[in-house]
C-alpha cells in the first residue's frame, strides 16, 4: 500500500475519532462530569497506556534529536493542556454543533495563517477563497452566540483557542519530524506531568465519586482513543499528506459530529448555525481541491 493511501486512511480514523470526540466530550460535560475531571481522567489513561513506550525507549529516545524535553514540552502544553482544557471547558458552556465547526473546521485557517506568517507561503486560488469562506463560516457562528448567552459566546472563543493550539501541535510535529508513536507517548506522560499540579489547586477532587460507567467510558474513549490514537494516527497522515491536507481531510467532521449529537446531546443547530457550518464546510472543501 502507498504512503498516500496510508495517510488517507489514517486520516479516515482522525475523523472517527474526532467526531465522537466531540459528541462524547459534549455529552459527559452537560451531564455530571467537570472540565477538570474530565481532563484528568483523559491524562491518566493515556499515560497508563504510553508509559511502558516511554520506559523503553526513554526521554531522548522520543525522536526529538537535541533538547527534547524542551520539544517534549511545548507538544505536551498544544496537543494536552492548551487543546484539551480549551475545548472541555468550551463544551461546558456552548453547543456541540459550535465545537464541531471551530474545532477542525477552522484548522485549516490556523494553519495557512501560521505557515504564511512564519513561512510566507501566501494562500492562493481555491484554497485562498476556502479560507475566506471558513472564516466567514465562523463570523456567523460568533453572531450566533452573541445572539444567545455570553456563556456561549466565551465556549466559541474556548474553541477557537483549542483549535489554534492544535495547529501548532500540527506544523511543529511535522517540522520536528516526530514519529506517531513518540508524539502520542510525549503528548499523554507529559500533559499529566504537567496537568497533575493544576488539579491540584483548582480541581473539584470529586472524580471518583462519578459513576463508574462513566469513568470507564470516558477514560477510554478519552485516554486512548482521543489521545493516543488520534495524535498517532493524525502524525501518521501529516507525515504521509502533509499538514494542509490532512487538515483539509477533517472537512466531514463538522456535519457527522452535528448531526450525531442532535440524537445523543439534544445540541439542534439554529438557522445561522446551519449557513455557518455549510460555508465552513464548502470552505474546507475547496481549499483542498487542486489549484489548477
Amino acid at each position: 500500500m502507498s504512503s498516500t493511501a496510508i495517510g488517507f486512511l489514517a486520516a479516515a480514523g482522525v475523523v472517527a475519532i474526532w467526531s465522537g470526540f466531540i459528541v462524547i466530550s459534549r455529552a459527559g460535560l452537560v451531564g455530571t462530569v467537570a472540565p477538570l475531571d474530565l481532563a484528568l481522567l483523559r491524562f491518566i489513561v493515556a499515560a497508563a497506556v504510553s508509559l511502558p513506550f516511554l520506559l523503553m525507549t526513554g526521554w531522548q529516545g522520543m525522536g526529538l534529536r537535541q533538547a527534547g524535553l524542551g520539544r517534549a514540552l511545548v507538544l505536551a502544553l498544544t496537543a494536552g493542556l492548551g487543546f484539551v482544557l480549551l475545548a472541555f471547558h468550551g463544551f461546558e458552556r456552548a453547543p456541540a454543533n459550535h465545537g464541531a465547526v471551530m474545532l477542525p473546521g477552522v484548522l485549516p485557517l490556523w494553519i495557512a495563517l501560521l505557515t504564511w506568517v512564519a513561512l510566507g507561503e501566501r494562500p492562493t486560488g481555491l484554497r485562498a477563497l476556502g479560507l475566506v469562506s471558513i472564516a466567514a463560516g465562523v463570523v456567523l457562528l460568533v453572531g450566533d452566540s452573541i445572539g444567545g448567552t455570553l456563556r456561549q459566546a466565551v465556549g466559541d472563543g474556548m474553541f477557537l483557542g483549542a483549535s489554534f493550539s492544535w495547529a501548532i501541535f500540527t506544523l511543529l510535529a511535522r517540522r520536528w519530524q516526530v514519529p506517531p508513536m513518540h508524539a502520542a507517548t510525549v503528548v499523554s506522560v507529559g500533559s499529566l506531568l504537567l496537568f497533575l499540579p493544576i488539579y491540584a489547586v483548582f480541581g473539584t477532587g470529586e472524580v471518583w465519586r462519578l459513576p463508574w460507567g462513566v469513568i470507564l467510558g470516558q477514560g477510554f474513549y478519552q485516554g486512548v482513543l482521543a489521545t493516543i490514537a488520534s495524535v498517532f494516527l493524525f502524525t501518521k497522515a501529516v507525515a504521509a499528506l502533509g499538514a494542509q491536507r490532512t487538515a483539509m481531510v477533517t472537512a466531514v467532521v463538522p456535519t457527522t459530529a452535528t448531526l450525531a449529537a442532535i440524537p445523543v446531546v439534544g445540541d439542534v443547530p439554529t438557522g445561522l448555525a446551519v449557513v455557518g457550518l455549510g460555508l465552513v464546510t464548502a470552505g474546507m472543501i475547496t481549499a483542498v481541491l487542486p489549484q489548477r
